[in-house]
């Protein structure tokens, strides 16, 4: 919450278009008056969320009338295994759940993650490269939909959190914060 509100200048740019589900227009600009303070955000906070997926997943398998952590087809050290990208797939079914989770750009995340996200100011665009190590294609997405799916994710993170909070008050057990 910190690193997002301390960069709100940027992700303000477009917050108020995520927010309301609304399409940014074509004509619409943005511009980076400090891409250095966010370029490691989107990997940043995938970490978080998919930190806090987990929270998901248990939920999901309740909901199935299943044990916490009993899944479907996997055990739970099955589950803990997987690696971040994998641990939305318990749960793909569940349109719910999977609407919560819809911006989780594994690619975005390794090339921001690992600092190898390149923005070009004169053009306002950010390129990376796919696949590990960052030697895969080379992908070009505007600084605006750069902003638009760090906004998504935080705000993602931030429902799963409110989740979270209802369930503890519900429970009267301590909260996660």
């Amino acid at each position: 919450m910190a690193d997002f509100f301390t960069a709100y200048p940027e992700f303000g740019q477009v917050y108020f278009f995520v927010s309301k589900r609304l399409t940014i227009p074509n004509n619409y600009r943005t511009t980076s008056t400090d891409f250095e303070s966010i370029k490691m955000f989107y990997g940043n906070a995938y970490e978080q969320f998919t930190h806090l997926i987990d929270y998901l997943a248990f939920l999901n398998n309740m909901l199935a009338g299943r044990k916490y952590d009993t899944f479907q087809s996997l055990t739970l050290d099955e589950y803990r295994k997987l690696d971040r990208s994998a641990r939305f797939r318990p749960f793909v079914d569940n349109i719910a759940f999977a609407a919560i989770c819809a911006e989780a750009n594994n690619q975005i995340r390794n090339a921001s993650h690992h600092s190898a996200l390149i923005f070009n100011q004169a053009r306002q665009t950010i390129s990376y490269r796919s696949g590990k190590g960052e030697t895969g294609s080379e992908h070009s997405i505007s600084y605006a939909d750069y902003l638009v799916r760090c906004v998504r994710i935080f705000l993602q993170t931030m429902t799963l959190l409110r989740i979270e909070l209802i369930v503890a008050t519900d429970l009267e057990v301590r909260h996660p914060i």
